[in-house]
């Protein structure tokens, strides 16, 4: 998956296959700013009980003079889903917010160029916009992700906001990163 994430940021989301097959890792979502990006995947594993679960895990990259490359830190990924590919509330832990995470990552010493946040979630249907507040900085994208996946990304380690924008432009709900400010440099 993190290798073929590079094809994801060059190229963009594929279309999902048809049929579902719970075998194959699907990329769902990807951001992409001057120096890093991210890409959110969907796979399959079997707990420890047998349940077969949906998780999202989101690997890091950076941008080089060769093109993008994956960044040597580990991935982020959140496994505590037990849905079906197909309900209305798939990989939704809180159908009833426009915008959630599902998992986030910071790095305080993240190397220049490195993605310092990244933080990847799932929004509702009626969102058509995902905005990236950072200080004076503002980054937006269509929600096109598959499933209503989401990931943003940033080189900056300043505290962010997340913004889910409804076709008429009204903020349906956002997410603040990271959760503590208070721990972040001025």
């Amino acid at each position: 998956m993190r290798l073929d994430g590079v094809a994801v940021l060059e190229q963009g989301l594929t279309d999902l296959p048809s049929p579902l097959d719970r075998a194959y890792a699907m990329p769902l979502s990807f951001w992409i700013n001057e120096t890093c990006g991210s890409v959110q995947y969907l796979f399959h594993f079997t707990d420890e009980k047998g349940v077969d679960r949906p998780a999202d895990v989101t690997f890091e990259y950076v941008r080089a003079a060769a093109g993008w490359a994956p960044t040597e830190c580990g991935s982020m990924w959140n496994g505590d889903r037990t849905d079906v590919i197909g309900s209305p509330t798939f990989m939704r832990r809180c159908p009833q917010l426009d915008i959630e995470a599902s998992s986030s990552s910071t790095d305080h010493d993240a190397a220049p160029g490195c993605p310092a946040i990244v933080v990847s979630g799932f929004h509702s249907p009626a969102v058509t916009t995902i905005r990236l507040i950072q200080n004076d900085f503002t980054q937006e994208r269509d929600a096109s992700g598959h499933f209503g996946g989401w990931t943003v990304c940033t080189a900056r380690y300043r505290p962010l906001r997340v913004e889910a924008i409804s076709a008429e432009g009204t903020v349906l709900g956002h997410i603040d990163e990271p959760r503590s400010p208070a721990n972040l440099d001025g």
